[in-house]
């Protein structure tokens, strides 16, 4: 991110201008409900959302606790939309290149959720964002899992995930805990995520055009009872397959990884 080409500007403006509003689907809690618990997030903590997207985060994250955020992106298209659909009292920054535009230690949580598997040069951004984490402050971050270790029938899907998505690197847990530690962060909390059930949900939905056409026309509907009905089928099945996965949190087979890094307190 603060490293970034024009050329991935206008790969991620394109991508923005591609992918539907973030709805409040189960998936999405339960990432708002684990980055809050994760991060011990409270009334007045400081926030950035490093890769904000619509600002889908920092505004549910915002409903729960009140907060003082920043969402910073690359793409002008996703900050537009934020900026429209969002808290006025957010703050959204355009990510340019050299270092985030922010003081040392402003935030007391820093999210990169989907976002380091995108950055070109890893090591520079986890420096500048743990320079501006406060001591005793968290780093919630996600990374795809190195392919040789997802489990090989979910290879697939993962390969065709990086080709849409335009992922730069995948990496294994312990080397994405190493590279955090190199800058002082302690690791406090892991988790795997992503296995057969999500794996299936997103080949024959997310990245399959024609099917989510369909299903997203259908549950924005004008026709409520439609609307109704394709949401409840669709939340029905994303709940089952966050519920079937949930039971490999601790298999290096899955297709990514959650981390949470402290950055110590001063001595």
């Amino acid at each position: 991110m603060p490293v970034a080409s024009e050329d991935l500007s206008d790969f991620y403006d394109a991508r923005s201008s591609e992918k539907y509003a973030t709805s409040d689907n189960p998936e999405m809690l339960k990432l708002v409900d684990r980055i809050v618990s994760w991060c011990n997030i409270s009334d007045g903590s400081r926030l950035l959302d490093f890769g904000c997207f619509d600002g889908y985060l920092l505004s549910r994250v915002g409903q729960r606790r009140s907060v003082d955020a920043v969402g910073i992106d690359i793409s002008i298209v996703a900050l537009r939309r934020a900026r429209q659909t969002s808290d006025e009292q957010i703050s959204w920054v355009v990510a340019g290149n050299g270092g985030l535009p922010f003081f040392d230690q402003q935030f007391d949580v820093v999210i990169c959720s989907e976002i380091l598997e995108h950055v070109e040069d890893l090591d520079e951004t986890l420096s500048e964002l743990t320079r501006v984490l406060e001591p005793g402050g968290r780093l919630y971050a996600t990374m795809p899992n190195d392919l040789d270790l997802v489990w090989a029938p979910l290879r697939g899907v993962c390969r065709k995930v990086d080709q849409v998505e335009g992922h730069l690197r995948r990496m294994r847990l312990e080397d994405f805990c190493k590279a955090g530690m190199r800058l002082g962060l302690e690791v406090e909390r892991t988790q795997y995520r992503g296995f057969l059930f999500s794996a299936v949900w997103y080949r024959l939905l997310i990245y399959s055009p024609r099917v989510k056409e369909r299903g997203m026309t259908a549950v924005h509907s004008s026709h409520s009872a439609l609307a109704t009905l394709a949401q409840h089928v669709a939340y029905v099945g994303m709940r089952a397959y966050l519920w079937g996965d949930s039971w490999f949190s601790k298999s290096p087979r899955c297709m990514g990884f959650d981390v949470t890094f402290v950055k110590p307190e001063l001595s």
